[in-house]
């Protein structure tokens, strides 16, 4: 048998056999019109090897006729398929698909019936040449105007294969690679088709061309991960998602000039051309955190814009293209309202907090005059002195949450250790402890305060003359039990219920924030809080934590 023939019959089966797959894998986005196209183009490929294989003129010409058919809904595919890989989703409605197959319809009722009205061609004489029968009909003026509609089709998809490969930053070479010349061989096969540049005279090269585009596409689709590793809607997403941030974003090659940004950057380089500035010479900080490979997120920074300075919190991204870096995506959140409302908050808080200590020293001095002075009152003005001075601890308890809150959130903590460092701060025989050696988990540094705050309270608030409180860690899977249980007069329900619905009224509010500390702690950690009431007597406080890793490196 020809080698031709045999190439297209081989080639044939490999893309039908890969477009079975595309279509059992259809999850993959685009893989439906891959599939399609891969069928197509094996009928192609088996129908026009047929074409030059068989000897008969009439099976010649019915073959070559149903190659000439089928060829002619490849390209209206091939388009499709490059669309929606390429983001322009839009344009692939219903009326535009139409539109697109009216042509290859009309033409492929004009093939079929071209013996009545000759509109194609006039004469189809057969020939053998170099072992292949060879169909060399007279075109006329309306197969031209097809063909050149087809090779328009399929140029403008390999355009688009190309400058989708050439100018996404995060395409690798051997993928890039791979849709170049995915899209090059069709283009490339028909001008040598068009200027007579065949090995046999009269031969079609698209058939052998789009076999090998489709191998090539399957394997950037399904073992290239191309689909997984670039957006679908990649052109799309550029145009909708990253113009309509409100926070700048910047692309930065390996030597740090910008060759890509949004709108919302712009004010920060004081009205400048932003591309191809160098992002040290207009945003000396930012450049500082582009010096090594890592993610860098929440660094903060200070950016003089319009007259004023801004804060921003920064995330920086690298790009890399097969393990080389090829530079960073850099955004910026403008972090300016917030930075400068707690500025404001902690002036707020330190003046609060010096009237407060003012004022309460007044009360309790004022209130040991009146004891001193009338031993009848003494009993009143010792309760005046302890009002003042729970009041102290409230300014004090809230300066502590401020405090707590805004230290490390994600550390592993060994709660076994803290816990019996908690055991010994007190008095023996008052708290036992029973858990394992070591028990790490995920959460934030002020849980060793938590346990402390827990077990403290437990023993002041107790109104028996001898406490007993029980503090146990317990690890099942993925989670850390902290349980502190105590036998006094328990937690009020009117404080649970506070915690369960996160808020405070006037009438229904916690006399301290201990509890308050601790749920925050928790939630931040990723956990739950647990209080129960203990039997006969007492309350049952549970913290819920994330494990972490046994070989975790503990906070110090």
């Amino acid at each position: 048998m020809n080698p031709y023939v045999v190439t297209l019959l081989v080639t044939g089966a490999i893309n039908g056999a890969l477009g079975v797959y595309a279509w059992r894998n259809r999850e993959v986005p685009g893989a439906t019109e891959l599939s399609i196209l891969l069928v197509e183009i094996t009928l192609w490929c088996w129908t026009y090897g047929a074409s030059i294989w068989l000897r008969s003129p009439a099976l010649t010409r019915a073959a070559s006729e149903a190659s000439v058919v089928i060829s002619a809904f490849v390209p209206v595919v091939w388009i499709v398929f490059v669309l929606r890989y390429s983001g322009f989703e839009s344009v692939l409605n219903r009326r535009w698909i139409g539109l697109l197959l009216a042509e290859p319809v009309t033409f492929s009722v004009l093939v079929e019936t071209n013996h009545l009205h000759g509109l194609l061609w006039l004469r189809a004489p057969i020939q053998r040449v170099a072992g292949l029968t060879i169909v060399n009909p007279e075109l006329l003026p309306a197969t031209l105007i097809h063909i050149g509609y087809a090779f328009l089709l399929v140029m403008l998809g390999s355009v688009l294969l190309i400058i989708l490969a050439v100018t996404n930053p995060t395409l690798s070479r051997s993928r890039a690679a791979a849709l170049v010349l995915a899209a090059l061989i069709p283009g490339v096969a028909d001008i040598l088709a068009l200027a007579g540049m065949t090995p046999v005279p009269g031969l079609e090269l698209t058939p052998y061309a789009l076999a090998a585009t489709g191998v090539l596409l399957t394997w950037a689709v399904y073992w290239g991960r191309l689909f997984d590793r670039i957006p679908v809607s990649l052109v799309m997403a550029r145009d909708t998602l990253v113009e309509e941030l409100t926070d700048p974003v910047l692309i930065v090659d390996g030597d740090g000039v910008v060759v890509d940004h949004n709108e919302a950057a712009t004010p920060l380089f004081d009205g400048d051309d932003v591309g191809g500035v160098t992002l040290a010479d207009h945003l000396p900080s930012v450049a500082g955190l582009l010096d090594d490979a890592a993610d860098r997120r929440g660094e903060q920074v200070v950016i003089e814009t319009d007259g004023r300075e801004r804060y921003f919190d920064v995330q920086v991204t690298p790009l890399v293209d097969e393990d080389r870096p090829a530079g960073h995506l850099v955004s910026l959140h403008d972090t300016t309202a917030k930075v400068l409302r707690r500025q404001r908050l902690d002036v707020l808080d330190r003046v609060l907090r010096h009237n407060v200590r003012t004022e309460t020293t007044i009360i309790k001095g004022y209130a040991r005059q009146v004891r001193e002075a009338d031993a009848d009152l003494a009993d009143a003005a010792a309760e005046i002195e302890r009002a003042a001075d729970r009041i102290a601890g409230y300014s004090e308890g809230a300066r502590n949450v401020d405090r707590l809150l805004d230290g490390p959130v994600d550390q592993v903590v060994d709660l076994a250790a803290e816990a019996r460092s908690v055991v010994e701060t007190v008095d023996e025989g008052v708290v036992r402890f029973a858990g394992p050696r070591s028990a790490p988990a995920n959460c934030p540094g002020a849980i060793t305060e938590v346990l402390d705050e827990l077990v403290e309270n437990a023993v002041e608030h107790h109104d028996g003359p001898t406490p007993r409180v029980e503090l146990s860690v317990q690890r099942d899977g993925d989670t850390v039990t902290v349980e502190v249980a105590d036998d006094g007069p328990g937690i009020p329900s009117t404080e649970r219920a506070v915690l369960a619905d996160e808020s405070e009224s006037q009438l229904t509010h916690s006399s301290g924030m201990g509890l308050w500390i601790t749920q925050w702690v928790v939630r931040v950690a990723g956990g739950s809080l647990e209080i129960e009431d203990n039997e006969p007597r007492g309350s049952v406080v549970r913290l819920h934590l994330p494990a972490a890793d046994a070989t975790a490196s503990t906070a110090a």
